[in-house]
């Protein structure tokens, strides 16, 4: 059983705006909303007589750093597809594994499936149907360009306090990190952690292994497609973050396609 470090310890939470098979009614969120799911835990508490699980809200004041995870839009959503496909596997669901095959093909039909259920709310949402995204799962890509706003948005909320009424701010130390970095840098990013953290190495990591399949399940012009999404949902913080996974593929600007500026 090893000791608790001294000063920090690593938690991890998923935070808000991430539900699956949700249109923008269940997805679209607040900063404030978003903040009180990083926030919530629910524990199991075992007795002798039953297991109980309860939801629990902690303190934002008990959040001294904090460490914001960016992935590949794109490999990040074929990503929940995959972990629908593991599930699907896992409950014996053969109908559903048939029909959404593991691969470009049973992804698209996924993100066909949300389009066509969530319709109604996206001719809502965006004012009528051909203001509807073009890009395949344009609802996955829409929650995954809020989450990332929201998370910089959390992280101003961290660092405001008020005492006797008096605003004041606290420091929250940031670090943010790349996915991709724990495939070309494993070193640098798992000692940066490390050293965000004040923790030392005890022990060898286990090797980190990336999947090395997502190539292929985008056109050029799909591609394009998400692009002029994510842009035109991104603050511009989320932007100059996340930019660079669209370079090199003669994608097109335009911030103002869809008429929403966070």
């Amino acid at each position: 059983r090893r000791k608790l470090p001294d000063r920090f310890v690593i938690t991890k939470t998923h935070c808000g705006s991430r539900c699956n098979y949700c249109g923008p009614n269940t997805y679209i969120t607040t900063p404030a909303n978003f903040l009180r799911d990083c926030l919530t835990s629910e524990p199991i508490f075992q007795t002798p007589s039953n297991r109980q699980k309860v939801s629990l809200v902690y303190d934002p004041e008990r959040v001294k750093r904090v460490i914001h995870l960016i992935r590949n839009p794109m490999h990040n959503i074929i990503s929940r597809f995959h972990n629908q496909v593991k599930h699907r596997i896992e409950k014996r669901d053969k109908a559903w594994t048939d029909f959404y095959t593991n691969d470009a093909g049973g992804f698209h039909k996924w993100c066909e499936k949300s389009r066509i259920k969530y319709r109604k709310e996206d001719i809502q949402f965006f004012g009528s149907e051909s203001k509807i995204p073009r890009a395949p799962c344009h609802g996955e890509f829409i929650k995954w360009t809020q989450w990332h706003n929201l998370a910089f948005e959390s992280m101003n909320i961290l660092q405001q306090q008020s005492y006797n009424l008096v605003p004041k701010r606290r420091v929250v130390p940031y670090l943010r990190v790349f996915y991709e970095d724990y495939t070309t840098n494993f070193r640098r990013i798992t000692g940066s952690i490390l050293d965000f953290l004040n923790l030392k190495q005890i022990s060898p990591f286990q090797e980190f292994v990336a999947r090395d399949d997502y190539d292929k399940y985008f056109t050029v012009n799909q591609l394009i497609d998400v692009q002029n999404l994510v842009e035109s949902f991104a603050a511009n913080r989320t932007w100059n973050n996340v930019k660079h996974y669209f370079e090199g593929s003669q994608m097109s600007q335009n911030r103002s396609l869809y008429d929403f500026h966070p």
